[in-house]
């Protein structure tokens, strides 16, 4: 169990990063590595351009520039959506080796739930750690 908390601590921490990147992005890009890229990479982290990429030739009146470019595959079209994929599923990943936890049958009901409420604290920690690391 303590390995599985650990994991999805981890995997919070991580997420928190991701978000921390989005948000850098979004509200401080000329301060992240990303803003000394090349012009190609520009296109693609830069939220005052990436956003055109989901669009053919970069015109939201000429439609998706590939199926699913707005929506399923967004994550492939600009940074801060490849970041808030990355964040969400290492949300779900946390929840995911997290939950085994709360289906335990050896505890009484009252200290799964202490025990639920005091990982929820420690993730919810570790997702604003890795965000603070990761915002500039």
């Amino acid at each position: 169990m303590l390995v599985r908390n650990i994991v999805a601590a981890a995997f919070l921490l991580a997420a928190g990063m991701f978000n921390g990147l989005m948000d850098s992005l979004q509200f401080h890009y000329s301060a992240t590595p990303f803003a000394h890229a090349g012009r190609f990479e520009q296109r693609f982290w830069n939220p005052a351009e990436s956003w055109k990429n989901k669009y053919r030739n970069g015109d939201p009146a000429q439609g998706e520039a590939f199926p699913g470019a707005k929506t399923v595959f967004v994550f492939a079209t600009d940074g801060w959506h490849l970041f808030k994929f990355l964040m969400l599923k290492f949300i779900v990943l946390a929840v995911v080796v997290a939950l085994p936890f709360s289906r335990r049958r050896d505890h009484d009901t009252v200290a799964v739930w202490a025990g639920n409420a005091l990982l929820f604290v420690a993730f919810h920690l570790c997702f604003q750690a890795g965000f603070t690391l990761a915002y500039i």
